[in-house]
């Protein structure tokens, strides 16, 4: 279906003017045809053309689950399904651009606090949530922990899971998968939506055995959203109530241009969350697929041809321009100054650019070129 914003349904008249500013730099100063199509998810516009669109207008946005934001005031909020996710940072409120996550189940299956299932040396206090939409969180009273044994889970041999909470306090939280070595672990604090912080935990499983959350910290301490899910780091709150949750890929894309369908060149502006991956950017023909991946290492590669160019990234965490342009002849790779290029490269006519959600990220700009250009002289571009 077409792509829905949410709360991102910017006109794009003043975002014209900018664009037009921006294609007369590529003109005069790098020599470069103006861009065919951007997509600045950040400031919420676009360009076909000469024509001024909004972002939704030009692309196709599919999720078949709703997930979880950082809303432009810094709350948190849930999105429907097929709607495009505009991140914003909880503590500057900077929209950090389009969120691109892969699929992710919260093995815990009551997130939402909806039964008395903590016990601790006394009893538990449970109380409405930030977000009572949301369900319940409990407030810390005793030193001695609180544990789910009720709700044990079954850990996957040779596997890491993130663990994680939301409380109202930043004060670091140990947490527990009862069965790992080495029991309770100081967590991992960062900003979260609505003033409330994400305290998380690593865990590698090295066999099958089971597994009940525990949970320590200081006394008056609003503890709640409980996750559990598979991978080095932690995704958007999936919300449990009976049973495991799932949130679906995030999938954007958009169709090439004709004039782009055979040559051309992609800028991207991305930055990582989590472990330093990126989102997987990749041009579909009918015949197979140019992969961009945005890693430690930028990588090309044909699928279906022994054929890649890559280039070390210094700082995957960063908003540096990631580049990569293509032609019947050559592929070629950019990050920062440095490049790579391969010349036994044909093509067939590209037709869908899509943000994919292997990985997990946030992707800032786009801007789609009709002509190859080498990839150092866009690097500069603000």
């Amino acid at each position: 279906m077409a792509g829905s914003t949410g709360d991102l349904t910017v006109e794009a008249t003043a975002a014209a003017s900018e664009v037009a500013r921006a294609s007369e730099v590529y003109q005069k100063i790098l020599k470069v045809e103006p861009t065919s199509l951007v997509l600045d998810f950040s400031r919420g516009f676009g360009r076909e053309g000469r024509q001024a669109k909004g972002v939704g207008d030009l692309v196709q946005v599919a999720r078949e689950t709703g997930a979880g934001r950082c809303g432009p005031d810094g709350s948190y909020e849930w999105v429907g399904r097929d709607t495009l996710r505009i991140d914003y940072d909880p503590s500057t409120y900077e929209c950090l651009g389009v969120a691109i996550e892969d699929g992710r189940t919260n093995l815990f299956p009551n997130s939402a606090l909806e039964s008395d299932i903590f016990s601790s040396g006394t009893p538990v206090s449970y109380e409405e949530g930030p977000y009572p939409e949301h369900g319940r969180f409990f407030r810390i009273s005793a030193s001695t922990g609180y544990a789910a044994p009720a709700l044990s889970l079954e850990l996957a041999a040779n596997t890491t899971y993130a663990f994680s909470v939301v409380s109202d306090m930043d004060d670091p939280l140990s947490l527990c998968l009862s069965g790992e070595a080495g029991g309770f672990r100081v967590a991992n604090v960062v900003p979260f939506a609505g003033g409330m912080f994400r305290h998380t935990v690593v865990v590698y499983s090295p066999s099958i055995h089971p597994a009940d959350v525990r949970i320590s910290g200081a006394s008056g301490q609003l503890v709640g959203w409980v996750q559990v899910e598979e991978g080095g780091f932690p995704t958007s709150y999936i919300p449990t109530e009976d049973s495991p949750g799932y949130r679906a890929p995030d999938q954007v894309s958009l169709s090439v241009p004709a004039a782009a369908a055979e040559a051309g060149t992609v800028r991207l502006l991305a930055r990582s969350f989590g472990d330093g991956l990126r989102p997987i950017v990749s041009l579909h023909s009918q015949s197979g697929n140019v992969l961009v991946q945005l890693g430690q290492t930028l990588t090309a590669q044909y699928v279906g041809r022994e054929l890649s160019a890559s280039v070390e990234v210094a700082d995957p965490s960063s908003m540096a321009p990631r580049v990569f342009s293509y032609s019947a002849s050559s592929l070629m790779v950019a990050s920062s100054a440095e490049y790579s290029e391969v010349d036994t490269f044909t093509s067939s006519v590209f037709q869908i650019l899509q943000l994919e959600p292997t990985l997990c990220g946030h992707v800032s700009c786009i801007e789609l070129f009709l002509s190859q250009v080498e990839p150092d002289r866009l690097m500069g571009l603000a």
